[in-house]
């Protein structure tokens, strides 16, 4: 894990709410919390194949903090 992830994962574990704090995954709508876009948003750009990796249970969608991380940086753009 580079330090761009490391330090994207770190800013994940600060914001993300107490009950996800000590999980390796979170739902989908902490996921676009996270993230900065609505529930609606991230369902979209999962079904287009363009949001970060996920796996589906039952009905639910999960997402992993830490290839969240590694999405983050990987399509921040800084000015």
């Amino acid at each position: 894990m580079n330090e761009e992830v490391k330090h994207q994962l770190v800013e994940i574990e600060a914001i993300v709410l107490p009950k996800f704090k000590n999980k390796v995954n979170v739902n989908e709508r902490e996921a676009a919390r996270i993230i900065g876009v609505s529930p609606s948003s991230m369902a979209a750009r999962r079904k287009e194949g363009t949001g970060p990796e996920y796996k589906k249970f039952g009905g639910r969608y999960l997402y992993n903090k830490t290839k969240l991380a590694e999405w983050l940086v990987l399509t921040i753009k800084t000015v």
